[in-house]
Formats: structure tokens, C-alpha cells, sequence
């Protein structure tokens, strides 16, 4: 699962435990770092790129935490804090949201990729029925995520309701993308029959017995149209 975590719950959990390990004035801070930098160290090491965005954030919070430290026995210490968290808070929005997006984009290029009539074989259909259908899931869990975004920084309730639905797109395009390419083996193959299957037909066409080979490639394409077709419908009707 995404970052070696089980679910949603155990990401969490375990922030939450690493956060108890800190002062309790750093507690939540820690939590939401803990958060933030497994995303981080994926998104940079599948995509290639430093969200520069991300580390803005990181930058501002570190200044208020530094602020915090040398303004000993002012009243301003508590919103230093606050202030740091709230950047932290941003930082595993922004990058979440950033992970979603490469997600989407990923699934739909991966997809692209392969025969269709290929995909459609793969487990007499419903493996692409299931991932299409979840990826609508993903899309909306996704859309929810950025539809209640400009309620961020109202309360805590509010700021922990909004990452919990980015992390559940996060999770939602992590398990298509495990799924898709525990699949690629699969979906090789039958890719490889359909080429053979093809060149079978062509072989046949041009041996000295023209028509009969023809009525028999066309019969075999027929079939195998019909097969696909028989599938596709399948997949299109409702369960």
C-alpha cells in the first residue's frame, strides 16, 4: 500500500503515535509532519521533481518554530505555533493534492498504453470494469477534497476533516495504481495472443488455398469479435 501503510487509519495511527513522543506543545506538529514528509519522499522519488510549493511551506513553518524559540516568556509564543502548524497543515495539502494529480494523470497514460480487446480479457472483464468504476470513485473523493479546500483554516475540525479527504483520494489512486500494475503481466500476454491470433490470419490469408483460408481467418475473427463484443456488453450493464 501507498508509503508501506496499510489504510488510511494506519497512516494516521501512526503520526499520531510518533506525535506522542514529542512535547506536548509539538505534538501536533509532529503528527502532521510525519504525514507530510512520507508524501513528500514519494511524490520526489516517483515524479522526478521537488514540490517546490511544498517546501515554501516547510521554509515558513520552520521560521515560526525559530521565532517561537526566541521569544521566551512572550505572549506571542502560542501563536508562533499555530502559526507553524497551520503551515505544516498546508504543506500535506498541497503535496497530497500534488500526488493526486500525478496519480490521475499516471492512470490514465498507464491505461492508454495497452490494447484495448487486451484489457477487456483480462479476468473476463472485470478487472477493467472495477478499475474504471473506481477510478470515477477516486475522481469524486478527489473533487470533494478540493470542493471543501476553502474552508481550510477555519478550525481544527475543519483542517482535520479536509486532510482526512485528500488522504482518502491519496489511498483510492494508490490502490488502482497497485492494482494496475500487479496486472501488466496479464495484460501482456493477452496482447501477445491477440498479435499471434492476427498473424495467424495473415499467414493464412496468403497460402495457395485463398479462399477457404479467408472464409476460415474471417470465421476466426468473427468469433473472436464476438467474444470481445460479449464481454464489452457485460461490462456496460449494470450490476
Amino acid at each position: 500500500m501507498l508509503f508501506g501503510f496499510e489504510s488510511k487509519d494506519d497512516l494516521i495511527n501512526r503520526a499520531k503515535n510518533q506525535g506522542k513522543k514529542a512535547p506536548k506543545s509539538y505534538q501536533k506538529a509532529v503528527e502532521l509532519y510525519y504525514i507530510t514528509r512520507y508524501f513528500v519522499s514519494v511524490f520526489e522519488a516517483r515524479n522526478h521533481e521537488i514540490p517546490l510549493q511544498v517546501w515554501n511551506e516547510y521554509r515558513n513553518a520552520l521560521d515560526h518554530f525559530f521565532r517561537h524559540l526566541t521569544l521566551d516568556n512572550n505572549p506571542d509564543i502560542s501563536q508562533q505555533l499555530t502559526l507553524m502548524e497551520n503551515h505544516i497543515k498546508r504543506a500535506a495539502l498541497d503535496v497530497i493534492k500534488l500526488t493526486c494529480h500525478k496519480s490521475d494523470e499516471w492512470l490514465s497514460k498507464e491505461l492508454a498504453k495497452y490494447n484495448e480487446q487486451a484489457l477487456l480479457l483480462v479476468d473476463n472483464g472485470n478487472f477493467i470494469k472495477s478499475i474504471r468504476s473506481r477510478h470515477i470513485k477516486a475522481e469524486s473523493d478527489f473533487l470533494t477534497a478540493k470542493t471543501e479546500d476553502h474552508n481550510f483554516g477555519q478550525d481544527k475540525v475543519q483542517n482535520k476533516k479536509i486532510l482526512s479527504l485528500y488522504i482518502n483520494a491519496a489511498f483510492a489512486y494508490e490502490e488502482l495504481r497497485e492494482e494496475i500494475e500487479a496486472r501488466i503481466p496479464d495484460i501482456l500476454n493477452y496482447e501477445t495472443e491477440l498479435l499471434n491470433i492476427t498473424a495467424h490470419a495473415e499467414n493464412n490469408a496468403h497460402k495457395k488455398s485463398f479462399f477457404p483460408s479467408v472464409g476460415a481467418s474471417l470465421f476466426a475473427t468473427l468469433i473472436w469479435t464476438i467474444f470481445v463484443a460479449i464481454i464489452s456488453y457485460n461490462i456496460g450493464t449494470p450490476n
